[in-house]
């Protein structure tokens, strides 16, 4: 806070009748304040402090000295049988009711769930001071609009038993009602509350937010601002990561063994359907992703998932975090893989490095990563290029020339906004990796997510037995690797293989371009994008990538070959495999077999006409796209090349599909085949 706010509200508090002090953010008074308690500030101790203290926050005295008694409740605590009055959202997500000061009444903690009391002998902190999460206080109902309420009989009442009772909330009545002004920011934190207390931290943004959000629309009235009910989602989601956080322990649950000898796959799809509908492409390619290190030893597996935020890509991801050979952190920093200097007691530190050889590194927030300084970027960038190279070496003056090989597989998470933002430098790391664009759920799909999330059933507990049996399903296929072999691909396959190859290694092209101009046959300029420099990779890495994806899937789904069916799924990732912009511009050019004017893809995107040129105009340079004149001024036509028409068009049908008898499921036909071929060699690519 300023000096000059600062001396502008607290004199205004002042003239309210409060008794002012200064407060650091760590609401500690940054004075002596007793003798505040028994007289007030003046005008000329207000100017002294705000000028003595850097940025100091307001407190306001309680008791009788400023005539209030004020009930805090923390973010989530209950809310009910507190009548409505003068009211502050604090910086943490929790509320302030100022009550009329009518007998003494001291400081109380926890008179029921996060619940206290300032009274006699203590203080609260006042709007619009700044709280350490970044929020600021500020009032619902302020004292300049809203009378001071009796204070409620019970927290009067002797009986401190009935204090100590947590207030139960009618729930099903609390959903129902609708909240008219006055009360709807308290009604949202306390929904919210109640939402991420009973969900893991996986589902808060797929499932509370997107419910807390309709909720708002349908019951508040009028509705919150969107920018307003986000502040109080954050607000409470870190406080609730704070309370997770200090009651987390280091272990890793167990897999049940039996689960890992009995979970099929059928099992596990439809387990999953039931808290994260419609994500059976992304469990797929996750389980796929988690085993790939065991099936080629040669060529790591990079995917990332590439979604807007709640499109449910972390849940997923962490559902095979419980397999031993996955190693899960949050995101990467600088100088993770090696580091450069010792410990404290003089030893060296432990490499990340080698601990992921052999395991897939499941990277949950990938979008966190890129967002560090530009930098550090630039250095992890770098140092996963050399990784994914075959090997990486360090020197520092503390520890020497540091060297590991380390091969792994690695899961991603990642929003396309960050690697809109990062496109230079995934340029760099972008061909080391596939990527998969997370579709957005259908309306069927939605609500029948909604209705999870509205349902009496404790949705922490079932995420947990869904990450079980995937974990476990993960861990059972790479304890019987080593004795299965795939069939090899038939030529059908390997055609259709090569020419997706062809298609990503263009599609991931890199195009300098500039604008150029020209006067049409009426003496009109015309703007256009002339390449400059073209670079486009050979299609060998991209052939490897697909073909151990490819492998991995059919492995996964219990075949004994690559089908139509696995193809059809790599099909999805190649179209998502490139710059996040061209790939929801072919995303629009798919969905329909035809000639496309910059127009129609700037209207189905909702872009500009000048970014929808550029983009195309960088297709046709990679000779992805072609470009037609229509003559007489009409604007230029732009269909998909002929040599990937079969690529982006044609969904793979073109082979059978091998399906389970009724009583084989799809891990029984790898076990039977094992079974029927004894004493076969570890499958490697070769």
């Amino acid at each position: 806070m300023t000096k000059e706010d600062f001396i502008k509200h607290a004199n205004k508090y002042l003239g309210l009748g409060f008794s002012i002090i200064p407060v650091g953010q760590d609401k500690k008074p940054l004075l002596r304040w007793e003798e505040y308690q028994k007289r007030k500030a003046t005008q000329e101790e207000i100017e002294k402090w705000a000028s003595k203290y850097k940025n100091p926050n307001i407190g306001i005295v309680t008791g009788s000295i400023s005539g209030i008694t004020v009930v805090d409740v923390e973010a989530g605590g209950p809310t009910d049988n507190l009548p409505p009055t003068v009211l502050v959202r604090t910086g943490g997500g929790g509320f302030h009711f100022y009550y009329k000061y009518s007998q003494p009444i001291k400081n109380s903690v926890r008179i029921r769930d996060k619940t206290d009391i300032r009274g006699a002998g203590g203080y609260v902190i006042a709007p619009p001071s700044l709280h350490k999460s970044g929020n600021y206080y500020e009032w619902v109902r302020s004292p300049e609009d809203s009378e001071f309420k009796e204070l409620p009989g019970w927290i009067l009442s002797p009986n401190k038993a009935s204090h100590n009772q947590v207030q139960k909330i009618d729930w099903q009545k609390f959903i129902s009602k609708d909240n008219p002004e006055g009360i709807r920011n308290l009604s949202a934190a306390q929904l919210i509350g109640k939402l991420c207390h009973h969900l893991p931290q996986e589902l808060w943004e797929s499932s509370a937010w997107p419910a807390f959000k309709e909720w708002n629309l349908i019951k508040n009235k009028p509705p919150l601002l969107e920018r307003e009910l986000r502040a109080t989602f954050e607000s409470i989601l870190k406080k609730e990561r704070a309370k997770k956080k200090s009651t987390e322990t280091e272990t890793t649950p167990e897999l049940d063994p039996e689960l890992v000898e009995s979970v099929r796959l059928d099992d596990v799809l439809a387990s999953v359907e039931t808290i994260l509908p419609g994500k059976k492409e992304l469990v797929l390619l996750a389980l796929a992703t988690s085993i790939s290190h065991y099936i080629d030893s040669k060529t790591p597996l990079w995917l990332m998932f590439v979604g807007v935020p709640s499109s449910a890509k972390t849940e997923v991801a962490r559902l095979v975090a419980l397999s031993p050979h996955v190693y899960l952190l949050d995101a990467l920093t600088e100088n993770a893989f090696i580091s450069g200097a010792k410990n404290k007691n003089g030893d060296n530190p432990i490499d990340l490095l080698p601990l992921l050889n052999g395991k897939c590194f499941l990277i949950k927030d990938f979008t966190t990563t890129l967002s560090q300084r530009e930098e550090s970027v630039r250095k992890i960038l770098g140092d996963l290029t050399s990784i994914y190279d075959n090997s990486f070496s360090k020197h520092s003056g503390f520890r020497g020339t540091v060297r590991y090989f380390s091969f792994f597989s690695i899961l991603g998470c990642v929003t396309p906004q960050a690697l809109n933002r990062h496109q230079r430098y995934m340029n760099q790391i972008g061909p080391r990796f596939l990527f998969y664009r997370v579709p957005r759920s259908s309306e069927s799909e939605v609500e029948q997510g909604l209705g999870v999330l509205w349902s009496n059933k404790d949705s922490k507990t079932i995420y947990e037995e869904v990450q079980q049996k995937v974990s476990a399903y993960s861990y059972q296929l790479s304890q019987k690797l080593a004795d299965f072999k795939l069939k090899d691909e038939t030529l059908e396959v390997q055609d259709y293989l090569n020419r997706l190859a062809k298609f990503i290694a263009r599609a991931r092209g890199s195009v300098l371009t500039r604008q150029a101009e020209f006067l049409n046959s009426e003496n009109e300029k015309v703007s256009f994008y002339e390449p400059i420099e073209i670079q486009i990779e050979e299609p060998f890495r991209a052939l490897l990538q697909l073909r151990v994806i490819a492998r991995s899937l059919a492995i996964v789904s219990g075949r004994e070959s690559v089908t139509g069916e696995d193809l059809e799924l790599v099909r999805r990732v190649a179209l998502s495999s490139m710059p996040a912009d061209r790939s929801l511009l072919l995303s629009v050019v798919a969905t329909e077999d035809k000639s496309w004017s910059a127009k129609d893809i700037a209207d189905n995107l909702g872009i500009s006409h000048k970014t929808a040129l550029r983009q195309l105009d960088e297709l046709v340079s990679l000779k992805i796209l072609d470009k037609t004149s229509q003559g007489g001024g009409l604007a230029n036509l732009y269909s998909l090349n002929v040599t990937f028409r079969s690529v982006v068009y044609i969904t793979v049908e073109f082979m059978s599909h091998p399906q389970p008898t009724e009583t084989q499921t799809p891990q029984e036909g790898i076990e039977n085949q094992i079974n029927a071929i004894p004493g076969l060699e570890d499958y490697t690519n070769e």
